[in-house]
């Protein structure tokens, strides 16, 4: 463990068989996380968030020398409390990732609703909702439209258009208000108990720290932090006070964060994030690296398993990058 540890962020976490009114969902199925486990245990040492933390703060780190594994888990997704329950049956302690508007609110993450949406609607049904959403905003859909023709488009690359209208073409109110649309005039009238569905209960969260998880910020509504200009009050709002929240209704210290979509263009630096504020120690992104001593503790990496991953495919994945980033790292 002298070398350091590379980090898995999982989001969806499926049976295969489960919820059959949003099939389009994609993630891992249980089954592939639970042998993508086992085959990586092999390999790596799995760490708790308390010894990641004290490496990567710290600098310390005592085990086995094996390269470490950190369990992470983002969006605050209904999934993770089952998942969360299987690690502590094996004793793993994992790291959960809250948007905290789930609970302030009452209401899903931004993401969350697209990937409801398109999944039981399909592109057309979402195209649709969103259309009567620009209308009832008052905004002309002139330059913010996306168009599809089933047959002739290629579905993902328009998918793709939706998530980086949302993500960064639309001001942080005005998606959020058209998101809120969507979801009240289409999933939320289909299901009443979406919410439920979608993601975490209080109760859920408190029953998964007693299991001895962390839990740390995802923001307040899942916001590209680096793509959207962030003022005082945008700061409080999805930075400040979702810490702040977590620590007074769990009664858990929130030492880290991880940015919602973390890429490149979603995450601040290290130092941009200091300027900002002192109130997180560690800060996760997506970028595929191992997290060694001379990795800022604002700028750690992660891999994200995708839904066809094998648990070969993904070991590979992860000593690749243990080849190429943990050299010298001692």
């Amino acid at each position: 463990m002298q070398a350091g540890y590379v980090a898995l962020c999982y989001h969806y976490v499926r049976s295969s068989t489960e919820d059959l009114e949003f099939p389009g969902l994609l993630g891992t199925t249980l089954d592939a996380f639970d042998e993508q486990l086992r085959k990586l245990a092999d390999v790596f040492e799995v760490v708790s968030p308390g010894r990641a933390t004290t490496y990567s703060v710290e600098g310390k780190l005592s085990g086995p020398d094996r390269v470490g594994l950190l369990i992470t888990f983002d969006d605050g997704l209904q999934d993770h409390y089952r998942v969360a329950e299987r690690l502590a049956e094996r004793g793993i302690k994992a790291w959960f990732f809250i948007p905290t508007c789930i609970l302030t609110e009452n209401l899903p993450a931004n993401p969350i609703i697209v990937h409801y949406c398109l999944s039981k609607y399909r592109i057309d049904g979402f195209l649709g909702f969103y259309r009567e959403a620009l209308e009832a905003a008052g905004l002309d859909d002139s330059g913010l439209g996306v168009s599809f023709t089933r047959g002739v488009d290629d579905p993902w690359a328009t998918i793709g258009r939706i998530k980086e209208l949302f993500r960064y073409r639309l001001d942080r109110p005005t998606a959020r208000s058209v998101l809120l649309h969507i979801y009240e005039h289409s999933i939320l009238r289909d299901h009443p108990d979406a919410l439920g569905r979608m993601h975490l209960t209080r109760e859920q969260i408190e029953g998964m720290i007693g299991m001895g998880h962390a839990i740390g910020s995802h923001s307040c509504t899942h916001i590209s932090v680096g793509a959207t200009a962030l003022g005082p009050e945008e700061v409080e709002e999805e930075i400040l006070g979702p810490r702040r929240f977590l620590e007074q209704t769990f009664d858990q210290p929130i030492r880290a964060m991880s940015y919602p979509f973390g890429g490149p263009r979603d995450c601040l630096s290290g130092e941009s994030l200091r300027r900002m504020t002192d109130a997180y120690d560690l800060a996760f992104t997506v970028e595929e690296r191992m997290n060694t001593r001379s990795r800022s503790p604002l700028e750690l990496g992660r891999v994200m398993p995708y839904s066809t991953d094998t648990s070969a495919g993904l070991g590979d994945k992860l000593l690749k990058i243990v080849a190429q980033d943990g050299q010298g790292a001692r």
